[in-house]
């Protein structure tokens, strides 16, 4: 079993209701305007992490499982701030482990992978959920590409938009556009 999953609540969003506004050519930024903006953010945002796999907000996450792996743990949920990689693991006899950081290496990268400096301990056989990887990851400032960015603003204008069920009259075409943008940043994917 591998389940990645977030820990704690996210950072701030990297776009906020002015940005959304701006894109929209909304002028006055009404309280409601700013409430459907908001859920309209984290919805793309959260699309967003979902198809490319990437962290859009720093947070914590953990990765949990059943026992190591033989080779080295693949972290994707990227970029991960490597400095804050913890992992723990219930050993042979029942009892919960820190390992020290002097006991494995970090790799950064898509994904960042961790590799034991001296061979994984064992884990409690049978033990679902053995090993715990917990790990910070999200951007810097200004570290999320332009393009990523602006499909975020289509995708929430797209939103913002269309909140209704139906349209009358019209196509939507935004979102074709958007998933082929963050498919081209999934992680593993190489980019320019």
């Amino acid at each position: 079993m591998r389940v990645e999953r977030p820990v704690g609540p996210p950072g701030p969003e990297p776009i906020t209701p002015e940005d959304a506004a701006h894109y929209r050519r909304v002028d006055d930024l009404l309280e409601e305007d700013r409430a459907v903006f908001e859920m309209a953010i984290r919805a793309a945002r959260e699309y967003a992490e979902r198809r490319t796999g990437r962290a859009l907000v720093v947070r914590e996450w953990e990765l949990v499982l059943d026992g190591f792996p033989c080779g080295p743990i693949e972290i994707t949920r990227v970029p991960v701030h490597v400095d804050t990689i913890q992992i723990r693991y219930v050993d042979a006899a029942g009892a919960e482990q820190v390992m020290d950081p002097a006991d494995y290496v970090v790799v950064d990268g898509e994904p960042v992978r961790v590799a034991s400096a001296h061979g994984w301990p064992a884990t409690q056989a049978g033990r679902i959920g053995a090993v715990t990887v917990r790990f910070a990851a999200g951007p810097g400032d200004d570290d999320i590409p332009d393009i990523l960015r602006s499909a975020m603003l289509l995708h929430i204008g797209d939103l913002y938009e269309h909140r209704e069920d139906t349209i009358a009259g019209g196509t939507v075409t935004p979102r074709r556009i958007v998933d082929m943008i963050y498919d081209e940043y999934a992680v593993g994917r190489r980019y320019a």
